[in-house]
């Protein structure tokens, strides 16, 4: 019989995160089985998340994602409450992609990591009892990641496979094209996170009534069920600011039927995203009207502007763009 392979090198002790789940069914040494895969899911996307971000700013680990960057398992379960025993291996250092540099204090502060994993939800935990305005938590974000010195890289992927902040049906590719449509990047990581917490606390609904989070012997967080009821709350989005102005825009998309519409404000960097817009003129359906024919031409054209509410389940800033006339009566009837 051939030899047993060597295996990539577990986690270290000081690598490895505990998920105590007390009270309920875990004191009994049971869980629900959907809500303990939906926490270890939920547990796993943010540490994924957050790693990429904290790692992000490594030279030699810049272009690394997913396991290839971070490699995370259940590298074993106690009975007593329960408890999940997760291990945080760097996936580069198994690989040899960053060679002598594997040493862990030299590559990966792990305290550092864990010191902003508590950072973050901590102050999202704070943030969200006072307001569920996902524009303040995002700046409650930026600015944690700010103290830590933490910059949120664009190379840094903040949507899951499902895409669930840009749904698009097979047959719609207008919903497809508005994936390129101006967000921001702050925005989306409030959601995410909001999302994986909402996940990663599952089990405090019915099988447990405390989720402690250790490292070694020191205890990070504890997740009570007050703390599930803010984590539940769904995030409200930004007000829109209803008030009409004049602006250059040039369009990369008009669909006449629809009104639909994707443009840029004159003068704004290529790489910004255009932004998505519904045209309430019922003259974008006349041939040869004025949006179309500077849409054909390629040339700016000044409109009238107002912001609208975001579509449900979209972060996308959008806007009404109508002709002067409906922008004075729609400004009088405010």
């Amino acid at each position: 019989m051939d030899k047993k392979q060597p295996t990539d090198p577990a986690p270290k002790d000081a690598d490895l995160l505990v998920l105590s789940f007390r009270g309920r069914r875990a004191d009994e040494g049971s869980l629900l089985l959907d809500e303990y895969a939906e926490s270890l899911s939920g547990w796993r996307g943010l540490l994924q998340l957050l790693g990429e971000i904290h790692l992000s700013a490594e030279p030699h680990l810049k272009r690394l994602r997913g396991e290839a960057l971070l490699r995370i398992e259940v590298v074993g379960e106690r009975r007593g409450s329960w408890e999940a025993i997760i291990g945080v291996a760097l996936g580069a250092m198994a690989t040899g992609i960053i060679g002598n540099r594997a040493d862990a204090a030299a590559t990966w502060a792990f305290k550092r990591f864990l010191r902003m994993l508590r950072a973050v939800i901590i102050a999202y935990l704070r943030q969200k009892r006072e307001s569920t305005g996902i524009r303040e938590l995002a700046n409650t974000l930026r600015d944690v990641l700010d103290e830590l010195g933490v910059s949120l890289s664009q190379d840094v992927s903040l949507t899951d496979d499902q895409q669930r902040l840009f749904p698009a049906r097979d047959d719609d590719i207008e919903e497809i094209e508005l994936r390129l449509a101006a967000v921001d990047r702050m925005l989306v990581l409030a959601d995410r996170l909001d999302q994986l917490l909402k996940a990663a606390t599952a089990a405090l609904d019915q099988s447990c009534e405390r989720l402690t989070v250790i490292a070694g012997k020191i205890e990070l967080l504890e997740i009570a069920p007050d703390d599930r009821a803010v984590i539940r709350a769904e995030l409200t989005p930004p007000a829109p600011e209803r008030n009409w102005i004049r602006k250059t825009v040039e369009f990369d998309r008009i669909n006449r039927r629809t009104g639909r519409a994707l443009f840029r404000f004159a003068g704004e960097e290529p790489d910004t995203g255009a932004h998505y817009s519904r045209i309430i003129d019922p003259a974008v359906r006349k041939p040869g009207n004025r949006y179309t024919q500077a849409f054909n031409e390629a040339q700016p054209i000044e409109v009238h502007l107002r912001q609208a509410a975001p579509e449900r389940g979209r972060l996308n800033l959008q806007w009404e763009i109508g002709s002067g006339e409906q922008a004075k009566v729609l400004f009088e009837q405010g």
